[in-house]
């Protein structure tokens, strides 16, 4: 240890203390409060808590980092399921109004089919009015007839055997009348009667029935064809014949078929040929598929077996058993 050295001024008491620490230890804790003095240990565990607390708050803002980062990859995620969704409903709505679109174009199909039935059901009401009149006439004159036989003996046979000419004639009459009813008959039903056949036709349109004339558009296809040699003017008179063609689409295929459709009393192997043949005929015309079809009240089993060796449909129906065309 340096020996005490007297003290002249600050700049000797500055050499002094830096000399001897000791000196510096004993004139420090006179010179500061115990705060002072402790304020070093103080600020060193101040600062162990500041970096703590720093660490502490970075681990915190790390795992708010992390769970926002989870909140926005969820978030993206729920928009893309959205956008997603959206897509979806947009294609649903747009089918739907495709079906809607479909079904009113349908409905507005039937409805003018049903006012064409209406009408033509009106003519058919008021041919019938004319017919009774007709009749009545007829009744009124067999009854003057009977009046005058039982005047006049000698006039009985000639007037029975002209009874017997006009009751043959009113039974003709009758059998038509019969006819042309079980072909409306048909003309009204023959939607359900071929769907029942062929659970798969749509948009099903008759072109030509006892109640309507060909179609212009077929009508003229048949002409064209007897001119372009495809068809004979014998199967052009055939055609002209058959009792209605229908058109429609295969659902299935979704391609257009035509129908030659004979109706009859009693369904036999002649009606199943001329079914079969009008519709070959009919299939060369209109370049598509084209099936012979017999409707009637009841069919002979040989023209069940005929009909399935030609491939054409049998239709029975109990509205026809009474009422179907005469055979021809």
């Amino acid at each position: 240890m340096t020996l005490p050295t007297a003290v002249n001024d600050i700049a000797d008491l500055s050499r002094i203390l830096q000399e001897n620490p000791e000196w510096r230890e004993h004139f420090r804790a006179l010179l500061l409060t115990p705060e002072i003095l402790e304020l070093p240990a103080a600020l060193a565990a101040l600062t162990v808590e500041v970096r703590e607390f720093i660490a502490e708050q970075r681990e915190i803002n790390a795992r708010a980092e992390a769970r926002m980062d989870a909140l926005t990859a969820e978030l993206r995620e729920f928009i893309a399921e959205q956008r997603r969704w959206n897509e979806e409903q947009r294609e649903i709505n747009a089918r739907a109004e495709a079906r809607m679109d479909a079904l009113t174009a349908e409905l507005r199909e039937f409805i003018a089919e049903q006012r064409q039935w209406n009408a033509e059901q009106q003519r058919w009401n008021e041919e019938q009015r004319q017919w009774n009149a007709e009749q009545k006439k007829t009744n009124e004159a067999i009854l003057a007839r009977l009046d005058r036989l039982e005047a006049n003996g000698q006039e009985m046979r000639a007037d029975i055997d002209q009874m017997k000419v006009d009751i043959k004639d009113m039974k003709g009459d009758l059998s038509q009348l019969k006819g042309r009813q079980a072909e409306r008959d048909t003309h009204r039903n023959i939607v359900n009667l071929l769907q029942g056949n062929h659970p798969g036709l749509r948009r099903i349109v008759i072109l030509k029935s006892d109640l309507i004339p060909f179609a212009t558009e077929l009508n003229d296809s048949i002409d064209d064809a007897e001119d372009e040699g495809l068809i004979t003017a014998e199967e052009r008179k055939a055609l002209r014949a058959v009792d209605l063609v229908v058109r429609a689409i295969d659902r299935d295929s979704r391609e257009t078929v035509y129908f030659a459709v004979e109706v009859s009393r009693t369904i036999n192997n002649h009606d199943v040929i001329r079914a079969a043949d009008r519709a070959a005929i009919l299939g060369r015309i209109v370049q598509a598929q084209g099936i012979g079809a017999v409707v009637g009240g009841a069919v002979i089993p040989q023209a069940v077996q005929r009909a399935q060796e030609r491939g054409v449909s049998v239709i029975t129906s109990n509205r026809l058993v009474d009422g179907a065309a005469p055979a021809r």
